[in-house]
């Protein structure tokens, strides 16, 4: 992951189709090669790739011998807003009530 330092056009073009979404909220997410969990190895979401890259970097300075991936996906609403005593969750659950209050305005 760590070369990795910009979005794919295929990435981008999966951002911005879910960005106008309410009722979904995007995610990356930082997980060592071999672990499959749905928010990354250490359950954290990050609102842009920007932070799970930062994140990628202090977890390789960390584990210097593993192999990091960049997870990218979707989750519904319901779950993405259940209460969390996670830093991680509730940093992004705030930028993700930002976006939508601001789509929300934009629609009124």
């Amino acid at each position: 992951m760590t070369n990795q330092s910009q979005l794919s056009e295929e990435t981008k073009a999966w951002l911005a189709a879910w960005a106008d979404n309410v009722r979904y909220c995007h995610y990356f997410a930082v997980s060592l090669d071999d672990d499959k969990h749905l928010m990354g190895t250490w359950n954290a979401p990050f609102y842009s790739f920007e932070e799970a890259q930062q994140f990628a970097k202090t977890m390789q300075s960390k584990k210097p011998d593993s192999e990091l991936v960049c997870i990218e996906g979707i989750t519904h609403i319901d779950g993405a807003m259940k209460n969390t005593p996670n830093k991680f969750w509730a940093t992004w659950q705030k930028k993700h009530k930002q976006r939508i209050a601001a789509l929300t305005a934009m629609e009124a």
